[in-house]
C-alpha cells in the first residue's frame, strides 16, 4: 500500500495533467454506455464556490472531506457519471479532482496497476483512484472506468448513437449534458412507450445561458406524431388539476398562500405553453430558456417584498407556540395542585376560602428578568420560581413568564373579565430585538365551588410585533 502512496504521489509531481476540454469528458465513457450525464467544469465551478467561505473554512472542509472519502470535494474539476449495458445495468461514475491514495474502506487489490478498495458491502461499490480522479461504481462499471484510464478500452466517440448527441451538447456549449440510448437490448426494460413510439436516444443538455433542449430520437413520424398529441392531453389535464389546486387555495384563508396559488399557476401555464414538444424530422424537440436575469430582477424584488415578511411573520407566529404551550402547562399545574388543596379541605367552607384566597396571593417575578430576544437558558434560581406552579422550562426560552393578581401586574382588565379574574398568567417576547413587545395573558378564575378556570382563549396584544 504504501508503495502505491509513493508511486501515486511520484507521478503527481512529475505531471500534474491539465483539465481536460470540457467536450473531452465524452472520453470517460465507455462505448458499452447506455446513458450517461455529463457536467462540465465551470458548472461545477459554480457549485462549487458557493459552498467556499474563507481559505480557513476551506481548508477545514478540504480535511473533513479527505478524512471521510478520500478526497477534497473543492477540487472537483468535472464529472461523469454513467449506466454500461451490463447485465444489471453496471455503473460508474468519474470525478477529475485531486485524489490520495488509499480510498477509506477495504483494500481488496490492484487492478491495472491500481489500487482498488471497497467501499460498502450492500450495495457493492469498489472504488480505485486513476491519475488525474477518482472512479467509483459497481464491480463491473469500475472495472470499465479502469479500463479506460490505461488506455485499453473504447471511449465511446462521436459515432456511437449516445456519443452523437452528447457531443450535440458539447457543440452547444452545454454546462450539463445527459443522454441515454434505447435501442440496445439492455434498454428494453425501460417500458412499452420505447418501443410503441419507436424511441431510439434521448438526449438533454443545459448551457450557460439556461437555454434547455430536451431531444428525442424516433424511428417512425407518425408514431411521434402521436406522442405530441397525447402529451398535449396530458398538458391540458395537467393545467385542468393546477387551476382548480390554484382556486381551491384562493379560496383559504392565508392570502399569501393563495397569491403563491396563482404565480404557480400561471408560470406552469406558461413553461408548458413555451416547452413544446415539437417534432423535427425524426426527433421530439422540446425547448424552454430561463427568463433573462435582467428582467427577472424586479420580479425576485417583487417576489421578496411579499415573501420575505410573510416568511419572517409565519417564522415568529411559529415562535408565539412556545408561549402558549407554556402557558397552558402551568394552568395544568396549578389546576391539578388546587383541585388537590380542594379535595383535601373536603366541605369545609372556610378551608375552601383560604385555598381560593392563597391563589390570590399568588405571585411569580417575571422569569428572566429581563424580555429576551433570543434564546435563553434558565438558572436554576428562576426555575425554582416556578416550582410552585409545577413548571419548569425545557430548554431555552424566548420568552419571560410572570404569574400575578391583574393588580399586581398592572394589568387593566377588560370589563368582561374585570369581576371574576382573580390571576393572570403571562408571556412576554421581542423576537426582533426593537424593544416592541408581543404578550400573551392567560385569565383565571374560581367559580362558585372554588374550582379553578381559565379563558377560553389567550389575550394576546401584538402578536408578531
Amino acid at each position: 500500500m504504501s508503495e502505491g502512496s509513493g508511486t501515486m504521489k511520484a507521478m503527481k509531481e512529475a505531471k500534474a495533467p491539465p483539465p481536460p476540454a470540457s467536450d473531452r469528458m465524452l472520453d470517460r465513457v465507455p462505448a458499452s454506455a447506455i446513458g450517461a450525464l455529463i457536467v462540465r467544469e465551470s458548472s461545477l465551478q459554480s457549485v462549487i464556490s458557493m459552498m467556499r467561505s474563507d481559505p480557513e473554512g476551506d481548508a477545514e472542509l478540504g480535511a473533513y472531506m479527505r478524512s471521510h472519502i478520500g478526497v477534497d470535494i473543492l477540487q472537483l474539476r468535472g464529472a461523469v457519471f454513467y449506466v454500461i449495458a451490463g447485465q444489471d445495468n453496471d455503473w460508474a461514475a468519474f470525478f477529475l479532482m485531486d485524489a490520495e491514495e488509499p480510498l477509506p474502506g477495504t483494500a481488496i487489490g490492484r487492478y491495472r496497476e491500481r489500487g482498488v478498495w471497497q467501499l460498502s458491502e450492500d450495495p457493492v461499490i469498489y472504488g480505485s483512484v486513476l491519475a488525474d480522479g477518482i472512479a467509483v461504481g459497481t464491480p463491473q462499471g469500475l472495472t470499465e472506468a479502469m479500463d479506460l484510464a490505461a488506455g485499453e478500452a473504447d471511449a465511446l466517440g462521436p459515432e456511437s448513437p449516445l456519443g452523437v448527441l452528447a457531443s450535440a451538447g458539447a457543440t452547444l456549449d452545454a454546462e450539463v449534458v445527459l443522454a441515454a440510448t434505447f435501442s440496445h437490448p439492455a434498454a428494453a426494460a425501460l417500458g412499452e412507450d420505447v418501443q410503441r413510439f419507436g424511441l431510439q436516444h434521448a438526449f438533454f443538455a443545459v448551457d450557460g445561458g439556461g437555454n434547455m433542449e430536451l431531444r428525442v430520437r424516433g424511428s417512425d413520424p407518425a408514431a411521434l406524431d402521436n406522442a405530441v398529441a397525447i402529451l398535449e392531453q396530458a398538458k391540458g389535464h395537467a393545467m385542468s388539476l393546477a387551476r382548480a389546486s390554484a382556486d381551491e387555495t384562493k379560496a383559504g384563508e392565508d392570502p399569501w398562500e393563495g397569491a403563491g396559488a396563482i404565480v404557480a399557476y400561471h408560470r406552469l401555464r406558461s413553461f408548458l405553453a413555451e416547452v413544446g414538444p415539437v417534432r423535427e424530422g425524426n426527433d421530439l424537440v422540446a425547448r424552454y430558456a430561463m427568463p433573462d436575469m435582467g428582467g427577472s430582477v424586479p420580479l425576485m424584488g417583487l417576489a421578496a417584498a411579499l415573501a420575505v415578511p410573510s416568511f419572517t411573520g409565519y417564522m415568529r407566529r411559529a415562535n408565539t407556540s412556545e408561549a402558549t404551550a407554556n402557558l397552558e402547562a402551568m394552568f395544568v399545574a396549578l389546576e391539578a395542585s388546587h383541585r388537590a388543596a380542594l379535595e383535601k379541605a373536603g366541605k369545609s367552607k372556610g378551608k375552601r376560602r383560604r385555598a381560593v384566597a392563597k391563589l390570590r396571593k399568588l405571585r411569580i417575578k417575571a422569569t428572566p428578568d429581563e424580555v429576551p430576544c433570543e434564546e435563553v437558558e434558565w438558572t436554576p434560581k428562576q426555575i425554582a420560581r416556578f416550582e410552585k406552579v409545577g413548571f419548569a422550562p425545557e430548554g431555552p426560552q424566548l420568552f419571560r413568564y410572570e404569574v400575578g393578581s391583574p393588580k399586581a401586574l398592572g394589568i387593566k382588565l377588560p370589563k368582561e373579565d374585570a369581576r371574576g379574574t382573580i390571576l393572570v398568567l403571562r408571556a412576554a417576547g421581542d423576537q426582533d430585538c426593537d424593544q416592541e413587545l408581543s404578550t400573551f395573558d392567560l385569565y383565571l378564575s374560581v367559580d362558585e365551588d372554588g374550582n379553578l378556570q381559565r379563558s377560553e382563549t389567550f389575550r394576546i396584544d401584538n402578536e408578531i410585533e
